[in-house]
């Protein structure tokens, strides 16, 4: 179970830090560095994919519609349909 700095230093106020201090405070410095990498490169692919999609051409749908009218004995009814 990790502990803190402050226990480990406070039996030695004026002394140097612990060597098993200095090591647990540049593995704190390397996940930190690596942390920041992959949010960095995160944030590239997201805005890579973001402007691919954006900057794609429309596919080649054509819009179409049909308008149907009915007549019979109950009366007159119209129906459109299309794609857009």
């Amino acid at each position: 179970m990790p502990t803190s700095a402050r226990s480990r230093c406070a039996s030695r106020p004026h002394t140097r830090a612990p060597r098993e201090g200095l090591s647990l405070r540049d593995d704190a410095f390397a996940h930190a560095t690596r942390s920041t990498v992959l949010s960095i490169a995160g944030s590239v692919a997201i805005a890579s994919g973001v402007t691919l999609w954006l900057a794609s051409p429309a596919p080649d749908v054509q819009p179409n519609a049909a308008l149907t009218l009915a007549l019979s004995r109950y009366g007159v009814g119209a129906e459109v349909r299309g794609a857009y």
